[in-house]
């Protein structure tokens, strides 16, 4: 439970964000609760028009419950705005501090409020309370060429030029989403991918060899398809292929030269029955 005592104590990055998360919910909640309304409307309109009898007893069904969930959802809501009135005091308290917000669409401004005579009624932003009470200067030194000149009128030109380090929320998520991935591929490939030993692309009869297994494969059947069909032996892209095992699995050529001919032995086997 948030107590006077512990907010005090509290940074003012701390503190906003807190209200970050709960100002999310309650956007949320304050959707839900325009969605119940309509719905309310919808089904008064229902009931004005209809004759079928069994229809409007339907529809005044479903607009008591609805109602009902209504006065559920404005009762969650005004819980949570209870939830930000402390904090709100303490920025109150504090003489409140500096605060940032971000235009979310590409190449938005920052802003030291959503008042600025730069932006509209329909602007969107978002907020940014990690630089929540940082002094001025240094916000502007992270928005670089995304500092709004009017809310920053003293942003040095120079940091002007440079790039903003600032994301819009959902930009960011999409990226850390989106390396995540990347990060998640590269470490597969780097599980079960194979190169040459100087690290480039190896090189297979049908084009680059991209999986350890399937490097093995491709030696294992040149081994055992000499034997079974008559097919020319090529030791060169057998010794490539070992090489390349070796280097992958930390092993020595010798141990992977073993291993690849008990593998063609048993393919032998297998076939030749």
């Amino acid at each position: 439970m948030t107590t006077t005592t512990n907010l005090q104590a509290q940074t003012p990055k701390e503190i906003d964000a807190q209200l970050a998360e709960i100002w999310t919910r309650q956007g949320k909640a304050q959707q839900h609760v325009a969605m119940l309304a309509k719905r309310i409307e919808n089904y008064r309109t229902y009931i004005a028009r209809e004759t079928f009898s069994l229809m409007t007893e339907s529809y005044k069904a479903s607009l008591a419950q609805t109602e009902s969930e209504l006065a559920d959802a404005r009762d969650a809501l005004d819980a949570i705005i209870a939830e930000s009135d402390p904090l709100q005091a303490e920025y109150i308290r504090r003489g409140t501090w500096t605060r940032a917000y971000l235009v979310t669409n590409t190449g938005g401004h920052v802003h030291s409020s959503m008042y600025c005579a730069s932006c509209f009624p329909s602007t969107q932003f978002a907020w940014l309370p990690e630089v929540s009470g940082d002094a001025e200067s240094e916000i502007v030194e992270r928005a670089g060429e995304a500092a709004c000149t009017v809310c920053y009128p003293s942003a040095p030109v120079d940091v002007l030029k440079r790039k903003s380090t600032f994301e819009a929320p959902d930009r960011k998520a999409a990226r850390i989403e989106r390396e995540a991935k990347a990060a998640a591929r590269a470490a597969k490939a780097a599980a079960t991918g194979i190169t040459d030993v100087d690290g480039s692309p190896l090189r297979g009869r049908y084009g680059v060899i991209k999986a350890e297994r399937t490097a093995q494969t491709e030696a294992v059947n040149e081994i055992a398809d000499h034997t079974l069909y008559g097919y020319r032996f090529d030791a060169e892209y057998v010794a490539k292929l070992t090489e390349a095992l070796a280097h992958k699995r930390g092993q020595s050529v010798e141990q992977v030269t073993a291993e690849l001919q008990a593998k063609a032995a048993a393919k032998i086997k297998r076939e030749s029955r």
